[in-house]
């Protein structure tokens, strides 16, 4: 008598269906984490732009004259940044009695319907950076 052995090779058609059951059910999960990643990396890179572009701005105003600096707001183009809708606000205030300015540099944007801002102050002296 001659017995033959059955072979087991590959998969059945219900192991193959679980795995790709939890292949779709993982991946479900996934993207909605991986689009968020997508968007909060584009809003840190943004804000990032926004504060760098601030902060050169204000170099630009310590290595003025004291007397040159404007005292009012004055606006700005970004374009280089390529933030949507971006502008750029400089309001200078002065201290008479101190001699000090205050000048804020306000980076305003919109991300994604929503309108964002940073602000960065600083104080300029007569005699420099206070």
């Amino acid at each position: 008598m001659i017995h033959y052995q059955k072979k087991k090779n590959g998969f059945t058609i219900i192991e193959a269906l679980i795995a790709i059951s939890l292949i779709g059910i993982i991946t479900v999960y996934i993207i909605p984490v991986y689009l968020n990643s997508i968007q909060a990396n584009r809003k840190s890179a943004n804000k990032t732009k926004a504060v760098n572009r601030a902060l050169a701005q204000i170099e630009e105003y310590r290595r003025k004259d004291y007397a040159s600096i404007p005292e009012n707001l004055t606006s700005f183009n970004i374009p280089e940044l390529k933030l949507p809708e971006g502008k750029g606000e400089m309001f200078v205030t002065e201290d008479t009695s101190l001699n000090i300015k205050k000048v804020e540099i306000t980076i305003k944007w919109k991300e994604k319907n929503k309108n964002e801002q940073i602000v960065i102050p600083t104080y300029i002296a007569d005699k420099g950076v206070f």
